[in-house]
């Protein structure tokens, strides 16, 4: 589980969440179960369903600039 992950969004927005259990990377072909901790170097990934403490979000990866792990 990793403690902190922070999103950086295309947006300009910064999403942090908290107590990352899960990610799932969504391909055109395949589901991927992963940690926080190298979800982002997936590079056919076509979206990400993140599972924290707030629960599940759900981002395309053209919304994520860049990803901090803590």
């Amino acid at each position: 589980m990793v403690k902190t992950l922070t999103l950086l969004l295309h947006s300009g927005e910064q999403l942090i969440l908290e107590q990352v259990h899960s990610v799932q990377v969504i391909t055109d072909d395949a589901v991927i179960n992963t940690t926080a901790r190298n979800f982002f170097n997936i590079g056919a990934a076509e979206q990400y369903i993140i599972t924290s403490s707030c629960g599940h979000t759900k981002l395309h990866r053209n919304d994520i600039a860049s990803v901090v792990v803590n």
